[in-house]
């Protein structure tokens, strides 16, 4: 079902013009390690051409994928790691690097219309706090506490932020790596001619 949505979302973005042989990067979340692979394994099925699945590396991410299967695709969220992708996604935010286009992509616009995500969105955005998390049995006070960032209080969710904060860490990631030079250099390229 996954790979049928995601096909559908790269066959629109290839539909507008100048990206018709676009290369698509997949960033799935890692967490569940048998998600990102299945996507990957139903993206193969479906036969989608240039589409590269890009994995976290161990200095992405401080060394925190130690006994991960390194050709497991995606990134992993995890509480260790997502102070690195709030502090990356606040300078990309704070530099306004970070564009929303009025008509951005929407794979499924008769059940979700354009306005409701840009809505969704933003409520994931604004409920998406720093939480300090005490322990019953911590005498330390606040030395105690272990921080946790989230946006699921009372039922709410936080994907959208989620996934904003995977792909700019990947971005970075992508721009810095010799595993996908080819690609940096015609990225590289594109900006300097903009």
């Amino acid at each position: 079902m996954i790979g049928g949505i995601l096909a559908a979302h790269i066959e629109l973005c290839r539909s507008r013009e100048g990206f018709e042989k676009a290369q698509i990067v997949v960033i799935p979340e890692s967490n569940i390690p048998v998600i990102p692979q299945d996507i990957l394994n139903e993206i193969r099925k479906i036969g989608i051409e240039n589409c590269l699945f890009m994995n976290e590396s161990d200095s992405l991410s401080g060394g925190l994928r130690k006994n991960v299967a390194s050709d497991l695709p995606g990134s992993r969220t995890t509480r260790l790691n997502k102070p690195i992708m709030v502090e990356k996604t606040k300078i990309m935010l704070r530099e306004g690097r970070i564009i929303f286009y009025d008509n951005f992509v929407v794979s499924h616009p008769d059940l979700f219309p354009q306005r409701c995500i840009k809505d969704e969105i933003i409520t994931h955005l604004k409920n998406f706090r720093k939480n300090l998390i005490f322990s019953n049995s911590s005498t330390k006070g606040y030395e105690g506490a272990i921080i946790a960032y989230s946006g699921k209080k009372n039922g709410s969710n936080d994907d959208f932020v989620m996934a904003l904060m995977i792909n700019i860490l990947m971005f970075l990631e992508f721009i810095r790596s010799n595993t996908y030079k080819l690609d940096n250099t015609y990225l590289l390229y594109l900006q300097q001619t903009k």
